[in-house]
């Protein structure tokens, strides 16, 4: 198998892997990956937060397709996952903080993907997966 090869087998691995993950959002949370990647970003962050600065480079997304993000999470079911406020050393930038609910969602997303992975993937998958998160 020659390298192309390889990498239209991981590119396919991958894309079903994402829309299983989707899928599963969307139908028992009204959450896409995106939201997932917000969330997941700001529960590994110290104290829970990030500057939006920061949120876009992780998620590779433009400021304003960031802010309907935010906008909408802090909306989101009325439960306060999220939090933004003003940064005291910049009034024009700001912060976004994963709440004590956001913390809890964030828990029951982990526990939903990695249920729906294990069910979803072969023995083979799974090892796959975790040997590409070596460093």
């Amino acid at each position: 198998m020659n390298i192309i090869d390889a990498w239209m087998n991981y590119s396919k691995f991958h894309t079903r892997i994402l829309k299983a993950m989707n899928h599963t959002l969307m139908e028992e949370y009204q959450l896409g990956m995106n939201d997932f990647y917000l969330l997941y970003f700001l529960g590994e962050a110290d104290e829970g937060e990030l500057q939006q600065s920061q949120l876009q480079t992780l998620m590779e997304l433009s400021p304003s397709a960031l802010s309907r993000m935010i906008v909408r999470l802090i909306k989101y079911k009325q439960l306060n996952i999220i939090e933004k406020h003003s940064l005291d050393h910049d009034k024009r930038g700001y912060a976004i903080r994963l709440t004590k609910t956001g913390k809890e969602l964030l828990n029951q997303l982990h526990s939903t993907l990695e249920q729906k992975l294990n069910h979803s993937l072969t023995e083979e998958d799974l090892a796959h997966v975790l040997s590409l998160s070596k460093p």
